[in-house]
Protein backbone atom coordinates (compact mmCIF):
# COMPACT_ATOMS: atom_id res chain seq x y z
CA UNK A 1 0.00 0.00 0.00
CA UNK A 2 1.04 3.42 -1.15
CA UNK A 3 1.89 5.07 2.06
CA UNK A 4 -0.25 9.21 2.09
CA UNK A 5 2.31 12.41 3.40
CA UNK A 6 0.54 15.28 4.41
CA UNK A 7 2.59 18.41 4.90
CA UNK A 8 3.03 19.31 9.14
CA UNK A 9 1.38 22.32 10.46
CA UNK A 10 2.05 25.56 10.69
CA UNK A 11 3.10 27.86 13.09
CA UNK A 12 0.02 29.64 13.05
CA UNK A 13 -2.59 26.80 13.16
CA UNK A 14 -5.26 27.08 15.18
CA UNK A 15 -6.69 23.89 16.79
CA UNK A 16 -10.15 24.47 15.13
CA UNK A 17 -8.10 24.38 11.68
CA UNK A 18 -5.66 21.42 13.05
CA UNK A 19 -9.03 19.09 13.88
CA UNK A 20 -10.55 20.19 10.93
CA UNK A 21 -7.75 19.23 8.92
CA UNK A 22 -7.11 15.67 10.82
CA UNK A 23 -11.16 15.52 9.50
CA UNK A 24 -10.18 16.11 6.45
CA UNK A 25 -7.36 13.42 6.32
CA UNK A 26 -9.49 10.69 7.61
CA UNK A 27 -12.08 11.17 5.19
CA UNK A 28 -9.39 11.29 2.20
CA UNK A 29 -8.11 7.67 3.76
CA UNK A 30 -11.88 6.92 3.97
CA UNK A 31 -12.65 7.44 0.25
CA UNK A 32 -9.53 6.07 -1.04
CA UNK A 33 -9.86 2.51 0.68
CA UNK A 34 -13.71 2.94 -0.69
CA UNK A 35 -14.55 0.34 -2.79
CA UNK A 36 -18.15 2.19 -4.04
CA UNK A 37 -17.64 4.81 -5.90
CA UNK A 38 -20.73 6.58 -4.14
CA UNK A 39 -19.38 6.52 -0.86
CA UNK A 40 -15.94 7.75 -2.65
CA UNK A 41 -17.40 10.78 -3.55
CA UNK A 42 -19.38 11.80 -0.58
CA UNK A 43 -16.27 10.86 1.18
CA UNK A 44 -13.87 13.03 -1.08
CA UNK A 45 -16.68 15.69 -0.89
CA UNK A 46 -16.57 15.80 2.87
CA UNK A 47 -12.73 15.92 2.98
CA UNK A 48 -13.12 19.09 0.37
CA UNK A 49 -15.56 20.55 3.00
CA UNK A 50 -12.87 19.89 6.16
CA UNK A 51 -10.29 21.78 4.11
CA UNK A 52 -12.30 24.44 3.11
CA UNK A 53 -13.11 25.09 7.34
CA UNK A 54 -9.39 24.19 7.89
CA UNK A 55 -8.82 27.40 5.52
CA UNK A 56 -11.52 29.56 7.05
CA UNK A 57 -10.45 28.83 10.66
CA UNK A 58 -6.90 29.41 9.72
CA UNK A 59 -8.48 33.19 7.74
CA UNK A 60 -10.10 33.87 10.90
CA UNK A 61 -6.49 33.74 13.05
CA UNK A 62 -5.32 35.91 10.28
CA UNK A 63 -7.54 38.51 10.29
CA UNK A 64 -9.31 38.54 13.53
CA UNK A 65 -12.76 40.18 14.12
CA UNK A 66 -12.80 42.64 10.81
CA UNK A 67 -15.07 44.93 13.18
CA UNK A 68 -18.27 42.98 13.27
CA UNK A 69 -19.51 42.39 16.77
CA UNK A 70 -22.55 41.03 18.55
CA UNK A 71 -24.41 43.08 20.87
CA UNK A 72 -26.89 40.80 23.12
CA UNK A 73 -29.55 42.73 24.74
CA UNK A 74 -31.40 41.35 27.37
CA UNK A 75 -34.91 42.26 28.61
CA UNK A 76 -34.41 43.91 31.87
CA UNK A 77 -36.14 42.53 35.28
CA UNK A 78 -38.33 45.00 36.94
CA UNK A 79 -39.67 43.64 40.67
CA UNK A 80 -42.98 45.37 40.74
Amino acid sequence: MTSIRYPTSSSDETDASRSCRKKARDCQRAALTAKDPKVRLAFSHLAKIWREMAGEADQETVEPSKGIGVVINFPSRTRS
